[in-house]
């Protein structure tokens, strides 16, 4: 008697086609022939039988049936096999597709903090994933009430497990984002009567409070520029809306201070700086100033004061080197090195002059300064044509600490 075996299509491949091939093979009888039918003889079109095959002494054929999909998805299929010689009927039915259904997850996300502006958007991005069939709602909510934000949704992607994903993104005004409201996205499921959902709001993470230090005036402006600023930073800051600095001066004096264009971090925070402007014998004099910052995330305000050092400090040396030989015989720009060393405290500024003319800071890169048991060094490296450095140009290393120091170096002069 024959062994009967039913065919389907993998059930995953039918969502974009029309028609669907259906089978049935029988195998291992003898001997031939044997007599298939689908729906014990009332299907009579869109049957295809093919030639018997003798394999091992056992001949084997089969039979295949197109059907359209939607009579797939409605009705019941059967193969009827009957071998005469053996009095033997076999009935196999086609097993049925059965939809896979899995609900799906939902994770929402801050995908961007837009333009620097106060007035700009944030992007919100909620992922949807693992879910089946793909036929899906997804609703935004603000403050655990439906909204009219228009999101942009993706097309589902079918992962190789037959499961979907898909994604779901809002713009939103950032002064909302800034006040603190909550945003929900919510996945509609019927198949799996399932509506997960995810929020997300302002980070106010107390792991990382604002932060404010208050900082000296820098060697350059006490001795170069004599515009001396002493520095309030405030950073950490999700909004700057209501952020506020107040300067003091221990004598009582008018403060003058200006508050340049906020910053914005790479982590969505904000820093911003105020600059209070003061005379170099202002800052000689010993006086103590103070920054107070006020913000509606902080509990109460911020107060950092700073005084000159009373303490001297150490002077540094000095020291000037060459472009190598090998750069010289090898490139048209050559490189000039300036060792600082041996400094007191770390605050110090290190530029550059060719012929007695004070260069832009793009000709060169400082180093931060490093610390060595009691004292600090640095280098600062000055890139220049090969030509300039031929024709003898005089180039000058200067340091800004307790006092100017300068170094000079030019072609055929041992700089150390």
């Amino acid at each position: 008697a024959p062994s009967v075996f039913p065919l389907r299509p993998c059930c995953g491949s039918l969502s974009s086609q029309t028609d669907v091939t259906i089978g049935c093979l029988a195998t291992g009888f003898l001997p031939e022939p044997v007599d298939m039918k689908w729906n014990s003889g009332s299907i009579t079109s869109g049957i295809k039988n093919f030639p018997y095959i003798l394999s091992n002494g056992m001949y084997s054929t089969s039979t295949q049936l197109t059907i359209p999909v939607s009579d797939w998805n409605t009705k019941t299929f059967q193969c009827n096999v009957e071998h005469s010689a053996t009095r033997s009927k076999v009935e196999k039915k086609i097993p049925e597709c059965t939809a896979t259904t899995s609900a799906p997850t939902v994770e929402v996300m801050q995908a961007s903090c837009g333009d620097s502006s106060p007035t700009g958007t944030v992007d919100l991005v909620c992922l949807i994933s693992g879910y089946a069939p793909q036929d899906i709602k997804v609703q935004w909510l603000l403050n655990g009430d439906v909204t009219s934000i228009s999101p942009t949704n993706s097309t589902p992607c079918k992962a190789e497990e037959g499961t979907y994903t898909s994604t779901s993104k809002v713009s939103i005004p950032k002064t909302d984002w800034n006040s603190g409201d909550v945003y929900t996205c919510r996945a509609i499921h019927e198949k799996s009567h399932s509506k997960p959902q995810d929020s997300i709001q302002k980070c106010t993470d107390a792991s990382t409070p604002i932060k404010v230090v208050i900082l000296p005036p820098s060697p350059k402006d006490l001795l170069i520029t004599r515009e001396v600023k002493v520095k309030c930073v405030a950073s950490k800051l999700y909004s700057t809306e209501s952020l506020k600095f107040a300067w003091t001066r221990s004598d009582n004096k008018r403060v003058l201070a200006f508050t340049p264009d906020p910053q914005q971090n790479f982590d969505g925070t904000y820093t911003v700086t105020s600059l209070l402007k003061i005379s170099p014998q202002d800052w000689d004099s010993s006086k103590t100033y103070t920054c107070k910052v006020s913000h509606e995330d902080l509990p109460s305000p911020i107060e950092k004061s700073i005084t000159k050092r009373t303490e001297s400090g150490i002077d540094p040396t000095i020291y000037t080197f060459p472009p190598p030989q090998e750069e010289l015989d090898n490139n048209d720009f050559v490189c000039l090195v300036c060792l600082v060393k041996g400094f007191y405290p770390k605050e110090i500024d290190v530029l550059w002059k060719k012929n007695g003319v004070t260069q832009g800071e793009d000709y060169y890169i400082n180093t931060e300064p490093i610390e060595d048991d009691d004292s600090y060094f640095m280098y600062s490296r000055f890139c220049l044509p090969k030509s300039d450095w031929m024709r003898g140009a005089m180039y000058t290393c200067i340091s800004a600490h307790n006092k100017l120091i300068e170094k000079d170096i030019k072609r055929g002069q041992i700089g150390r």
